[in-house]
């Protein structure tokens, strides 16, 4: 995962040790691994970049609203629905391309989670 966030690549012609080219940054016999493969990667981290600096983004709102004494349920019902949604558009992504299914059936999970664990606190 940090190979892919940070840009670092394997070498090319194969996936790194995960096995998984998306992780590793590399990509793998049969997934273009040409200029059309690299763009494709580039993308991906991309995409992957802003999904986490959202998720860094939402986490550290919430922390300095609890901190100036907003009430935690004020901001469980909007966090439930971002997650929601995170996670819908994550399990969709993962439905439609097989390529980037580990991640994004990943990244749906911990939303998911995140979302049912706000919705367990809601009426506390």
């Amino acid at each position: 995962m940090l190979a892919l966030l940070s840009g670092d690549s394997v070498p090319s012609g194969g996936a790194g040790p995960s096995g998984d080219p998306v992780l590793s940054g590399g990509a793998g016999p049969g997934d273009g691994a040409g200029a059309a493969g690299r763009r494709d990667l580039r993308r991906a981290r991309t995409v992957l970049r802003v999904l986490g600096a959202r998720q860094i983004l939402q986490g550290v709102t919430e922390a300095l609203l609890l901190g100036a004494h907003v009430p935690a349920s004020t901001l469980r019902l909007p966090a439930t629905a971002v997650d929601s949604l995170h996670a819908a558009s994550c399990f969709g992504f993962a439905a439609m391309d097989q390529r980037w299914r580990r991640v994004a059936m990943a990244d749906g999970m911990i939303a998911s989670t995140c979302a049912m664990l706000d919705l367990a606190l809601l009426g506390r």
